[in-house]
């Protein structure tokens, strides 16, 4: 099994609406570690941080990733985010208090370890910022960014852990809560030039709900898509 971790805030938790069948296909060849750490089949919601936990971008992700692989493999995602969860919480390993109960970088190195035990862990995508783009809050964003994935590198005895991280939404340029949005994504981007084995998906064009914060159920398939893409080039590229 190929395991890959998941991890950031609401995002990656994935709020888009139900409507679409393709929002409740599962596959015989992917699996997700539940919330009592046991493999099952995936199926969305993956994350069950909040009870508005719905479609996210990881069963996408994991089909297309699976399919360039071009070889008869299981997929297993690792979902540990969590809603509103800030870059310094997870840097202070700080309480979760809602439906998970639990603090999130312990939670996320010991849900990969139970997880390794029946694999590969191959990598870690990220999806977070929005809570870093309010007013005065993006400030040492990419440095902090870069301590927190050396340390699940060092946790995880894996110094080269391939790691994606998305850009947050270009809608949030209508919020008038999310000024530093653009100082967010340059620090996503910016970080590339500083952290080997480490790539960036583009939220150009995607759309979002009614809240212009949460990716919408279509915008969280195509970035799915745009993961695997360039997760799948990452890892297996130079192969």
């Amino acid at each position: 099994m190929y395991i890959v971790l998941m991890v950031g805030q609401s995002n990656m938790a994935g709020r888009g609406y139900f409507g679409n069948p393709l929002d409740t296909v599962s596959y015989d060849n992917i699996f997700s570690l539940s919330k009592d750490s046991v493999w099952v089949r995936a199926r969305n919601p993956l994350h069950h941080d909040k009870p508005e936990a719905s479609v996210g971008m990881g069963i996408t992700f994991a089909h297309e990733l699976a399919a360039k692989s071009g070889r008869n493999v299981k997929i297993g995602l690792v979902p540990c985010a969590a809603g509103g969860t800030s870059i310094e919480q997870w840097l202070n390993n700080s309480f979760f208090g809602h439906t998970g109960n639990f603090y999130l970088y312990d939670n996320l190195i010991k849900r990969a370890r139970k997880a390794a035990k029946s694999g590969k862990i191959i990598g870690l995508i990220w999806h977070q910022g929005e809570s870093a783009s309010a007013s005065g809050r993006s400030v040492g964003y990419q440095a902090k960014m870069d301590t927190l994935f050396r340390r699940i590198r060092k946790d995880l005895d894996n110094p080269e852990l391939p790691i994606v991280a998305g850009e947050i939404g270009y809608f949030l340029s209508k919020r008038t809560d999310c000024p530093e949005w653009q100082k967010v994504n340059e620090s996503i981007v910016g970080l590339k030039n500083s952290l080997s084995k480490f790539d960036v998906v583009t939220a150009d064009g995607l759309t979002s709900n009614p809240d212009n914060l949460h990716f919408s159920a279509a915008a969280q398939r195509e970035l799915g898509k745009r993961y695997a893409g360039i997760f799948y080039q990452l890892v297996f590229g130079d192969k």
